[in-house]
């Protein structure tokens, strides 16, 4: 009887084992497991590709070493930088210690009628600055460059000794004239242009001459006539540039014309004169100046007469000495 049991038990075990397993090979019916993990998917299995077999890569051809040579002789290598070292950083200087400041005595006051006394400058206030000079007006510099000079020359004193010499052959004779005065000595015009403060280059014209009538009881009237026209270049150089008070030096070359009638005695004569002046320019104004100078020069020229009846030809020499004062405007 326990055998049969035992037997029937062994049996109903034997098929719940079987059971089980069977339900442990079939696939779940429910979307879900009862323990809430998704189920397992199969896992597909990629056919084996077999590999190809390993080359190595190409090897690059080596290049071949230069053979060693030697540094041409006096070959100094390069200098090697050397490294600075970082410097310290100074020490600022603590600023000076000054004197302890003693306090000022106390001001005693001044007794009556006695004059404040000057305190000076007193700490912590400013010192009063002196007034400012006012500043000196300065008038204009005179400038010579580009002006143009329009002036006049009158000869105050002259004196010229000269020498007259026929050429037939005939005597000498010596003439001294002495002529002073604006009166006495013809007026020239003074032209000009500033070459620079320095140099002005110009010329010098004159026109003159008289006539007088001479009238006798019994005889015929008598009448004279004179012309006189001079001309030439002339320079002049300035020493002080753009001074109110200017020295200057200068050259003239003038060129005498002269002819006279005097009751039927008729005379010409030309002279060549070669001047040197030396004098001043005083600017009283910016464009205006008067000019004294002294001058000192010779001549020669020729001269010829006719008196109706004889001919003659003369050779004149001499020389000249005087005082000129002249008047210039500056036109700039």
């Amino acid at each position: 009887m326990k055998r049969t049991i035992l037997m029937a038990a062994v049996a109903v075990v034997s098929t719940s084992a079987v059971h089980t397993n069977a339900l442990a090979q079939q696939p779940a019916q429910y979307p879900y497991p009862t323990t809430g993990a998704p189920p397992a998917q199969p896992v597909q299995q990629q056919p084996y590709q077999q590999q190809p077999a390993y080359q190595p890569p190409p090897q690059q051809p080596q290049q071949p070493v230069p053979p060693y040579q030697p540094p041409p002789q006096g070959y100094q290598p390069p200098p090697q930088q050397q490294q600075q070292q970082p410097q310290p950083y100074p020490q600022p200087t603590p600023p000076p210690q000054g004197y302890p400041q003693q306090p000022a005595p106390p001001q005693q006051p001044a007794p009556y009628g006695a004059p404040a006394p000057d305190y000076g400058a007193q700490p912590g206030y400013p010192s009063a600055a002196p007034a400012p000079m006012p500043e000196q007006p300065v008038g204009p510099v005179p400038t010579l460059d580009g002006a143009i000079q329009l002036g006049l020359v009158l000869p105050v004193v002259r004196y010229q000794p000269v020498g007259l010499e026929f050429e037939n052959g005939g005597a000498e004779v010596d003439v001294s004239q002495l002529d002073w005065g604006i009166a006495e000595n013809p007026v020239s015009l003074e032209i000009g242009y500033g070459l620079s403060d320095s140099l002005v280059l110009g010329g010098q014209l004159g026109i003159g001459g008289e006539s007088s009538t001479t009238e006798r009881m019994g005889f015929a009237d008598q009448e004279s006539s004179e012309f006189n026209f001079q001309f030439g270049p002339k320079l002049d150089y300035m020493f002080s540039a753009g001074s109110k008070v200017n020295p200057f030096a200068g050259a003239v070359v003038l060129v005498n014309l002269t002819s006279s009638d005097n009751g039927g005695s008729e005379s010409s004569n030309t002279v060549f004169s070669f001047l040197g002046r030396i004098g001043l320019r005083a600017f009283l104004a910016d464009s205006f100046s008067i000019d004294p100078a002294l001058v000192v020069g010779a001549g020669v020229g020729s001269a010829s007469l006719d008196d109706g009846a004889t001919e003659a030809d003369l050779s004149i020499t001499g020389f000249q000495v005087g005082l000129d004062i002249g008047f210039s405007g500056w036109m700039r």
